[in-house]
């Protein structure tokens, strides 16, 4: 059972609200050094613990984060929730995850009400947030940090890929791209279309994924742009020996490089930068509330595959990442 300042008064013999006074610290309260002693002597003895939930009823704020997420079984995703981690201690702030099983709709509302229910500051969303009436009432003044805008209404912290898509494009002019819905950009569309360059955009998600790879294995595209190496490893195994187009990757991580002929280059966005960068962000969405959303980008650049493969050496050798590397390297 939970012990309470009732049991605290009792085993102290003094009223409640002299242990709330002692426990709470409030200023201008004058306790007898002895009445403060036998209160603390009583608090160790049943183990006391304040209710953080309380606290931040009291005081208005938990310093606490809170994180929607799909999934935390790749290797990714237990490494950013770590970093960020890392990061908000470094602040004075907890982190308090909440999964979705697969991605469910029904359970991301479930979630959210967990982590307001518990008084979290704010919420960083790695999912793409559609919120739904119920949901939308739910977040109303909210302070939310989108990873992956979906919604103008709430804030966001996003790599801004349609700037490196139009670069990408115009020197490849005339050339054919087949890229994940994920970089859909109606700028780097309409600068393929005035350099000549044709771009086509298909869902990458698990349940099209077969029909991804077809289409990247059709001879129709000359380059293929991914946003997820997972997804490029199975399309290497998947027909061994087959005529492959050049593959553009996302990398963030020593686990993301890939040495293989077909691969021409990546995109690369700094992980520990971008983790420190988030966190600063919903921080200050918190601290300082109100306003209209922000829509913040994140660096990121092109790296060809010689730049690509010393980015990687680079992050080998950094501490920052620790044995990742070992899981990346993948010679196919």
């Amino acid at each position: 059972m939970r012990v309470t300042i009732s049991d605290i008064a009792a085993k102290a013999g003094v009223s409640k609200s002299l242990v709330s006074m002692h426990l709470n610290r409030r200023p201008g309260a004058r306790l007898a050094p002895a009445t403060m002693e036998r209160i603390d002597r009583a608090v160790k003895e049943l183990n006391y613990r304040p209710s953080a939930m309380a606290r931040a009823l009291r005081e208005g704020c938990s310093r606490t984060v809170g994180l929607v997420i799909g999934n935390i079984t790749g290797f990714y995703t237990g490494f950013y929730i770590q970093s960020l981690l890392t990061e908000l201690n470094a602040r004075g702030y907890q982190l308090l995850p909440a999964i979705v099983p697969h991605y469910d709709r029904s359970e991301e509302l479930r979630c959210l009400q967990n982590l307001i229910d518990r008084r979290v500051d704010g919420v960083i969303y790695a999912l793409r947030l559609n919120p739904t009436p119920e949901m939308a009432e739910l977040l109303r003044g909210y302070p939310i940090l989108q990873c992956r805008p979906a919604h103008a209404g709430y804030s966001s912290s996003s790599p801004d890929y349609s700037g490196l898509m139009t670069a990408l494009c115009r020197r490849e002019n005339g050339k054919r791209f087949l890229a994940c819905d994920t970089y859909r950009s109606e700028t780097a569309t309409a600068a393929c279309n005035a350099e000549g360059t044709r771009i086509t955009y298909l869902d990458s998600t698990a349940a099209n994924l077969e029909r991804f790879f077809e289409a990247a294995q059709s001879g129709d595209y000359d380059t293929v742009l991914f946003n997820d190496t997972l997804k490029i490893k199975r399309l290497l195994a998947r027909n061994p020996g087959a005529a492959l187009p050049r593959i553009v990757s996302a990398y963030g991580l020593p686990v993301d490089f890939i040495n293989h002929p077909a691969i021409a280059g990546a995109f690369v966005y700094p992980f520990r930068e971008v983790v420190r960068l988030r966190v600063e962000r919903m921080i200050g969405l918190i601290e300082r509330p109100g306003g209209e959303p922000l829509h913040m980008t994140e660096p990121v650049r092109f790296l060809g595959a010689d730049e690509l493969l010393g980015y990687f050496e680079e992050q080998a050798a950094d501490s920052y990442f620790g044995d990742s590397w070992r899981y990346g390297n993948a010679v196919l």
